[in-house]
């Protein structure tokens, strides 16, 4: 069994974090608002806005994990950011606590949309990787966005 928790996201190319509710404040129900879920089906797998163990504010997200899986599917919170970073460097950073083995980390993915490809990809498990039981953990990385660039996913 393991259990990531997120508390905060920023990413920027200037002073503003252009992450929408990047502290996962913002809930409807259970779900933070402006984020999607990717839960591989599974039993006892699930995402949700917790206030159980949270860093600063009321919430924080969660992603839990009842069993292993046989390979990584890569369950995740994502946004999709559209501003225009073409040719930027953007600072990202969060913070991640974990509960078991699994790794946690921040991905920054840069999309061109014609013909459908990932770009750039970065990851904060390069660097700073969070598995195991660790308490919240502040992760950052640079990412230098391609010119070809037409959308971000922040996972």
């Amino acid at each position: 069994m393991y259990t990531v928790f997120i508390c905060l996201i920023t990413l920027a190319a200037a002073p503003e974090n252009l992450v929408a509710n990047p502290g996962f404040e913002a809930v409807r129900g259970v779900m933070p608002i402006r984020w999607d879920l990717f839960v591989m089906p599974r039993e006892g797998c699930y995402g949700e806005a917790t206030q159980d163990e949270v860093l600063d504010g009321n919430y924080a997200a969660k992603l839990h994990n009842e069993t292993a899986y046989d390979r990584e599917p890569a369950n995740n919170w994502s946004q999709s950011i559209t501003a225009d970073v073409r040719n930027k460097e953007l600072a990202v950073s969060g913070w991640l606590k974990t509960a078991g083995g699994a790794e946690a980390a921040l991905w920054v993915q840069c999309f061109q949309r014609r013909p459908l490809r990932i770009l750039a990809f970065e990851s904060t498990g390069t660097r700073t990787p969070v598995f195991g039981d660790t308490d919240w953990r502040e992760v950052d990385m640079r990412v230098s966005v391609p010119n070809e660039t037409d959308f971000i996913m922040v996972r």
